[in-house]
């Protein structure tokens, strides 16, 4: 059967990504530094998922 509309048009296609993988990647990277500035962590989590995550995605 083919769709010319989304099924579930309120989901994105990031479901997965934004419910599974982002908060357990944030939690251990909070585990594994706990020591490092939150500002730093933040930086570097963001760029690391936004750059290499995301198009790992797509």
């Amino acid at each position: 059967m083919n769709y010319r509309y989304e099924v579930f048009p309120l989901t994105s296609n990031y479901f997965p990504w934004d419910f599974i993988v982002l908060p357990i990647s944030m939690m251990a990277f909070i585990q594994i530094k706990p020591q490092v500035w939150p500002i730093v962590k933040a930086i570097i989590y963001a760029s690391v998922s936004s750059f290499v995550g995301l198009p790992v995605l797509t």
